[in-house]
């Protein structure tokens, strides 16, 4: 019995549109599960330890954030002092001041869209490294817990201050 020529290549042609489908939706899937990260540092001069720091808050800042970015501190062995006025930039009883701004979006459950967060010297008032996290378009329903963690150690390993992480036995 002869194969009709015709049917043939309408099937194999179906068959590549399918999987072109199929790995154009695999490919979404997999980009949607992630962010970018970007971190700029400044020529302002880091001091070399870093042992105290202090969030100086923004407009419509959160305590569940706060806590997130004071949990990422801390894990490096950043003591932190009580916040200081909204705007301080200066301030004589810590190493850093720590500012971040973020953003959250709703989709059948809140999730984290963006963050930032900058460090700036309480001697001179100057910025030293800001640090931002973006979700991807297709969002992955981050919470913030990780994200302000790997952020924050980035951003001191590029900022090349010497801190001291707490031993599981100090927590």
């Amino acid at each position: 019995m002869p194969i009709n020529c015709c049917a043939s290549k309408h099937y194999l042609s179906a068959m590549k549109k399918f999987i072109f489908v199929v790995c154009v939706c695999a490919a979404s899937v997999l980009m949607g599960c992630g962010g970018s990260q970007s971190i700029v540092r400044t020529n302002a001069p880091a001091p070399l330890l870093i042992k105290t720091a202090a969030l100086s808050p923004m407009e419509g800042n959160s305590p569940e954030v706060d806590s997130y970015i004071l949990d990422a501190l801390l894990a490096h062995g950043i003591s932190t002092n009580p916040p200081l006025a909204s705007g301080t930039r200066r301030a004589g009883d810590v190493d850093a001041i720590v500012t971040y701004l973020d953003v959250w979006r709703w989709d059948l459950a809140m999730y984290l869209k963006s963050i930032s967060v900058s460090m700036y010297d309480p001697k001179t008032g100057s910025l030293l490294i800001t640090g931002k996290w973006t979700d991807s378009f297709f969002h992955g329903y981050h919470r913030g817990e990780s994200v302000s963690k790997d952020l924050i150690s980035e951003m001191l390993l590029q900022l090349g201050t010497k801190t001291e992480p707490f031993r599981k036995s100090e927590r």
